[in-house]
């Protein structure tokens, strides 16, 4: 069993509008009746919210602290984040947990998934290839 029921878009936690106004006081009310903290996902690095600088293809972008490359990326504006090697075709975050190497991108120099890389200030990002 969850504690809340949630959705992102873009990466910023929302109750599900479909959710009644009481429904959501009352599924907070069983996640303390068994003991599950109530503070909803947790972030890896920064505080919740906190701004960071990187940059995108030479780009300066800003993301929140404790979301992943993809994430932010996506927040930001970008849907491509690198081209596929016969085609040329746009590609972008598909699987969401590093299997289909969709994200890839080159990260301070180093071949990384996107969407399983926390993000930090002033990393350096270019769109990858998996060729």
């Amino acid at each position: 069993m969850f504690c809340r029921y949630i959705y992102r878009i873009p990466f910023v936690y929302e109750a599900s509008p479909k959710m009644k106004k009481n429904q959501t006081e009352e599924t907070v009310g069983i996640c303390a009746a068994a003991g599950r903290p109530q503070t909803g996902p947790r972030r890896k690095t920064g505080l919740a919210g906190e701004k960071l600088a990187f940059s995108f293809n030479g780009q300066r972008v800003e993301g929140v602290a404790g979301d992943s490359v993809a994430a932010a990326l996506l927040a930001a504006g970008y849907t491509t984040l690198r081209e596929s090697p016969r085609a040329g075709t746009p590609r972008g975050p598909f699987c969401w947990m590093g299997v289909c190497q969709e994200c890839t991108v080159v990260i301070d120099g180093v071949r990384r998934p996107a969407c399983r890389t926390s993000l930090a200030a002033g990393m350096q990002i270019f769109p990858g290839t998996i060729a």
